[in-house]
């Protein structure tokens, strides 16, 4: 790329904002260096002592994995101000609740490679008894099949660390 095309290119990003960028940016951002991610395991225990995690489904417009069951999580942003609250708060919209009611735990940090491209995941954990309607609960033995692949540590590393 040339000194004249470099300058285009920062005149044209100088004018976005902080924040959530237009998904063709994005996704140039994420093939040309590593995201920071948030991951939130939501598991519970069944009656039975089966362990199950609370799942969200992608739309079916998403480039990568369309229609695939994945954790909540989000994109570390240039705008979260307070900590890791803001994305905490975006995580439990997912599955459609208030964070300020449950425990969250550390779980662990895996760096890897999805089909977008490095990210480093920061992944936490916390219980969940409640049930709601619109809720995807799945056993743990069933995970690998139905899940977005690069989320099955995700959810292994979590549950480890979740019912100690």
């Amino acid at each position: 790329m040339d000194s004249t095309s470099i300058s285009q290119l920062k005149s044209l990003l100088s004018q976005l904002e902080p924040g959530y960028l237009p998904e063709p940016i994005f996704l140039e951002f994420t093939r040309l260096s590593v995201t920071p991610i948030f991951e939130l395991v939501p598991l519970r225990k069944t009656s039975a002592g089966d362990i199950e995690v609370l799942l969200c489904r992608r739309p079916s417009s998403d480039q990568h994995w369309p229609d695939m069951l994945h954790t909540p999580g989000t994109v570390l942003r240039a705008t979260d101000d307070d900590g890791l609250d803001q994305a905490l708060s975006r995580a439990f919209n997912e599955i459609h609740r208030d964070f300020k009611k449950y425990e969250v735990k550390k779980s662990g940090v895996i760096f890897h490679a999805v089909k977008r491209g490095k990210e480093l995941a920061i992944i936490f954990s916390t219980i969940i008894q409640d049930v709601q309607e619109q809720d995807i609960w799945m056993p743990l033995s069933q995970i690998e099949k139905q899940v977005v692949d690069t989320q099955v540590n995700f959810i292994t590393e979590a549950a480890k660390v979740a019912f100690r």
